[in-house]
C-alpha cells in the first residue's frame, strides 16, 4: 500500500505519497466505483427504481470526489479526465434515462418501438455533448496552476451532468417519498427531462462546485451532500430534500441570468 509522508518546507507543510502508483489508483478506484454503481442502477431500474435512484446518486458523488481526490494526491492527468467522461456518459447519461424510461417514459409504441425512447435518447446525446465541450475547455488548463486559469473558472457553461442526472433521479425517489402521483405522469416528465437536457448543452452560466467564495459556501455545500445521504440512511426523505436543494441551484442561476439581460452592467 502507499505510504502518506510529510515534508515540511519553510512555514509550508505538505503531505505526498510514498508511492507514485498509489497516487494515480486512487481517484480511478473512485471512478471505477462510480461505474459499479451506474451498471447497479441499470440493472435494478425496472424493478427497483427508488434503489436505482440511489444508486446514481453514489455514482454522482463518486464523480464528485475522484477530481477531488486526484488534485490531492496531485494525480491529475489527461488520462484521468478522459475516464471520467467516459464513466459520466454512464452514470449520468445512460443510467438516468434508462430509469426515467423504464418508471415513467414508456408504453407508446409504433410496431416495436417506444417512442418515448426518444426522449431518455435525447437526454443521453446532451449528456455526451456536455462532457465533450467540458473535456475541450478542460484540456486548456489540464495541469495548470489555479492562478493561471482563466477568471470564469469558477462557473459551469450549462448545468453539469451529475447535476442532470440528480434531477432524473431525486425526483424519481420524490415520487415514492411524498406520494405525488403527477410526479410520474409522462406529461410532466417529458417536458421536464427535456428541459433539463437542454439545460446541460445551454451556454447559460452555473456556480461551479470545484471552488468556493467562502468557506461558508463550502461548508453548506459538503453539509447538504452529507446531510442528504444521512437522511437516506436513516429512512428519511432524502431524495425530496435533495430535489428542492437541486431546484433552488438551477433557478437561481437561471433568474441571475434573466437579471443579466433585463438589467446588463
Amino acid at each position: 500500500v502507499g505510504v502518506f509522508v510529510e515534508r515540511r518546507c519553510g512555514n509550508h507543510r505538505e503531505c505526498y505519497m510514498k508511492r507514485p502508483w498509489m497516487r494515480y489508483l486512487l481517484p480511478q478506484a473512485v471512478t471505477f466505483t462510480g461505474i459499479l454503481f451506474g451498471l447497479l442502477s441499470i440493472t435494478w431500474a425496472p424493478r427497483h427504481p427508488y434503489a436505482s435512484g440511489v444508486a446514481i446518486l453514489v455514482a454522482c458523488a463518486c464523480d464528485l470526489m475522484d477530481g477531488r481526490v486526484a488534485r490531492w494526491t496531485k494525480s491529475q492527468s489527461a488520462f484521468g479526465l478522459q475516464m471520467d467522461s467516459l464513466a459520466d456518459i454512464i452514470n449520468c447519461g445512460v443510467a438516468p434515462a434508462f430509469l426515467v424510461h423504464c418508471w415513467s417514459l414508456h408504453g407508446r409504441m409504433l410496431g416495436r418501438f417506444d417512442l418515448y425512447l426518444l426522449v431518455a435518447f435525447f437526454f443521453v446525446a446532451c449528456a455526451a455533448g456536455r462532457l465533450a465541450r467540458f473535456n475541450v475547455d478542460a484540456d486548456k488548463n489540464l495541469l495548470q496552476d489555479s492562478v493561471s486559469q482563466n477568471k470564469n473558472s469558477t462557473e459551469f457553461s450549462g448545468i453539469p451532468t451529475p447535476v442532470g442526472a440528480m434531477l432524473l433521479c431525486s425526483i424519481v425517489m420524490a415520487h415514492y417519498e411524498t406520494g405525488l402521483s403527477f410526479l410520474k405522469s409522462v406529461e410532466f416528465m417529458g417536458p421536464y427531462v427535456f428541459l433539463i437536457a437542454l439545460l446541460m448543452i445551454s451556454t447559460i452560466p452555473f456556480r461551479s462546485f470545484k471552488q468556493f467564495r467562502t468557506r461558508f459556501g463550502q461548508f453548506l455545500f459538503f453539509g447538504s451532500i452529507i446531510g442528504g445521504f444521512t437522511t437516506l440512511a436513516l429512512g428519511g426523505p432524502g431524495g425530496s430534500v435533495l430535489l428542492c436543494l437541486l431546484l433552488t441551484y438551477v433557478l437561481s442561476a437561471l433568474v441571475k441570468r434573466m437579471l443579466s439581460i433585463i438589467h446588463p452592467s
